[in-house]
């Protein structure tokens, strides 16, 4: 079974450590087509949910502490944190 991690825009290098799905960019000219646009609009409506627990982790400074991490730390801690399956 696969698994991907839902990332935005700025985050299109990790597919070098891990499958990831991002949003569809429009190429510069054209537009994207109705099948696109609602993938992206569905999308966002996700990471939002993410983006609010993370929120909510730092509200508890949960998250405050720093740490350094390595590839194998920071693979192992996504798809930990952000692993969850969805329906894309």
């Amino acid at each position: 079974q696969d698994e991907y991690i839902g990332a935005d825009k700025g985050f299109q290098g990790l597919t070098r450590l891990h499958p990831c799905v991002t949003p569809i960019k429009k190429v510069p000219g054209q537009h994207l087509s109705l099948r696109d646009q609602t993938f992206n609009h569905e999308f966002s409506a996700h990471r939002c949910v993410v983006e609010n627990v993370f929120a909510a982790l730092k509200k508890w400074k949960a998250c405050s502490e720093t740490f350094k991490w390595t590839d194998g730390d920071l693979k192992r801690a996504l798809v930990g944190t952000c692993g969850s399956r969805s329906d894309f």
